[in-house]
């Protein structure tokens, strides 16, 4: 990976060297930042990138605007050797739905208390009612450490329990492929990070 705002430079050669004399596997180089530069930057950058060694492929890219990245991920896609299946088609993960849905309900949370209440929150799904000809309940718990910290999960008049709720239905509500009515409580466990039987009850 090259920055593309910078020259191609001794640092750059010699790590070039290390991967080419260890003989490792094709090397592609990705040109990074390629939105803020002219097009004559790139071609003398593309330029300088070929003579670091014997490569298999230069792409120029932008990580901030995604240019280029498809093209990259699809060359380092068809470099890797098959593996092994280690999950039946059409499963994607190990994970079951209750720790997704957690997993869901507590970035849920994370992204609307952003510093208020850093990695002391948890989640967990206590249940998950299905009933006929009505909306699927889940019911699951937010948990923190202390009493100023449940004050902040809830908000004045519920307000923060209730916002974190619905930005952490869709995702519930895709785990399971139908429509979902989110039950959040909060509940204090003073400590809890440094409970080892609690964290494996929590899944982390």
């Amino acid at each position: 990976m090259l920055n593309g705002m910078e020259a191609v430079g001794p640092g750059d050669r010699h790590i070039a060297s290390r991967v080419f004399a260890a003989g490792a596997p094709p090397c592609v180089i990705a040109i990074n930042k390629v939105d803020r530069m002219r097009p004559a930057q790139i071609a003398a950058t593309i330029a300088a990138a070929a003579e670091l060694g014997d490569f298999q492929a230069v792409h120029p890219i932008s990580a901030r605007t995604g240019e280029g990245v498809d093209a990259l991920l699809a060359d380092l896609v068809a470099m890797l050797d098959e593996g092994p299946a280690y999950f039946p088609e059409g499963i994607t993960t190990d994970l079951s739905d209750e720790l997704r849905m957690a997993e869901a309900v507590r970035e849920a949370a994370l992204r609307s208390l952003r510093e208020e209440v850093p990695h002391a929150v948890a989640a967990v799904v206590e249940e998950v009612s299905r009933r006929r000809r009505s909306t699927t309940v889940v019911r699951a718990v937010l948990i923190c450490e202390t009493e100023s910290q449940k004050r902040i999960l809830v908000g004045a008049r519920g307000a923060m329990i209730k916002r974190i709720g619905v930005d952490a239905r869709p995702a519930v509500e895709r785990i399971l492929g139908e429509p979902v009515f989110l039950d959040l409580t909060v509940k204090v466990r003073p400590r809890w990070r440094r409970d080892e039987a609690e964290l494996d009850r929590l899944g982390i």
